[in-house]
């Protein structure tokens, strides 16, 4: 990994962020646009690429050292995916180059579209279209199942980490009414990024992984995680883009957990049997059922578990066929116990597609 030299001005703030200011040049070849992202482990900025003359998206990882290290185990991980497709046909962002700059280890990658995530925000979380839904999972589904063929656990798949190869659209009717206008994509090409959490599965695996709306059941419940917990984060997303808001809407295990109950159904008795006899008596009653409200907080809230609704509401699998395969992909996905979920192979050849 190569140094770039440049005489040093304040440029990071307290955290250890590099400072981003549109206009300055960030390195003598790449000059700074505008901010594109930013995240707990940095910034990612468009620039200008003054040696291919193109825009580029440069990440510029924190300067500290738990952010560094992270950022050297993202790279080991990019230049593993490009090793192994280098024409890119699995969909995964690939890393132009790597460099460190004023302590910053920085990645440059191709520009491309908004995340999905941003997209059905600018377009005030209006659902995809089936045809699309179907497109966007196929292409997830493979970029994943590569993955995982490679060893690999992404452990943080959620929309925000999906982009668009172009956030082109054109505007349509939505729904029965000609007045409300909805986005609808031109391409729905896709690309996997952010695999800073991306763990080998022979590697150490930290406790908690996951962002909690996607988190999987086995991960709250510390019963261990491996490639399963992307299955149940890919059906958490699917039906994110077909409704338009994120299906686990929570900050608490137990809460987290008694949603699941009403998505999917009761934990099979061998994974309650499973679980620490602490957090077992902490998160479950005697019969195997969510134990919601705690006891500790008899008067919380119960709205978001009442608002929940069965799977099979969600996705009425009697609508028509596709609506019917759906829910059996949903169904497989969703699994409470891990080693029940469809694998990426196996959901890659599944009817809906």
């Amino acid at each position: 990994m190569r140094r770039v030299q440049q005489k040093a001005e304040p440029c990071d703030d307290r955290d250890g962020h590099y400072i981003v200011v549109p206009g300055r040049e960030f390195t003598p070849r790449f000059k700074i646009r505008r901010l594109l992202g930013q995240g707990t482990f940095g910034k990612v900025m468009e620039c200008e690429d003054s040696q291919s003359g193109r825009l580029v998206a440069v990440k510029v990882i924190r300067a500290v050292p738990k952010y560094r290290d992270a950022a050297r185990i993202e790279v080991r991980v990019l230049q593993t995916l490009q090793r192994n497709d280098p024409p890119n046909k699995y969909q995964c962002m690939h890393l132009n180059e790597t460099f460190e700059h004023r302590n910053h280890v920085c990645m440059v990658f191709e520009l491309l579209g908004p995340s999905v995530f941003d997209f059905l925000k600018e377009n005030e979380f209006r659902p995809f279209s089936l045809h699309h839904v179907q497109l966007f999972a196929e292409q997830l589904l493979r970029s994943v199942a590569f993955l995982h063929r490679l060893n690999l656990v992404h452990t943080d798949l959620k929309p925000e980490n999906i982009l668009l190869e172009s956030g082109a659209y054109d505007l349509v009717p939505f729904g029965r009414s000609q007045t409300v206008q909805t986005h609808m994509l031109k391409s729905t090409n896709i690309r996997l990024i952010d695999f800073g959490s991306a763990t080998f599965d022979n590697e150490y695996h930290s406790q908690v992984v996951s962002t909690r709306h996607y988190r999987a059941p086995e991960i709250i419940l510390n019963l261990g995680w491996s490639f399963p917990c992307d299955m149940w984060s890919i059906g958490c997303i699917i039906i994110e883009l077909l409704t338009g808001e994120a299906l686990f809407q929570t900050h608490d295990n137990h809460e987290h957990l008694a949603m699941m109950e009403v998505v999917v159904g009761a934990a099979p008795s061998h994974i309650v049997r499973a679980t620490q006899s602490d957090l077992r008596s902490k998160f479950f009653r005697s019969d195997g059922s969510v134990r919601y409200p705690p006891p500790e907080q008899p008067r919380v809230s119960q709205k978001g578990v009442r608002s929940m609704r069965a799977l099979s509401q969600i996705v009425s699998p009697s609508t028509n066929p596709i609506y019917a395969n759906l829910h059996d992909l949903l169904n497989r996905l969703l699994q409470f116990d891990p080693r029940a979920r469809i694998t990426a192979e196996e959901a890659c050849q599944h009817q809906f597609f």
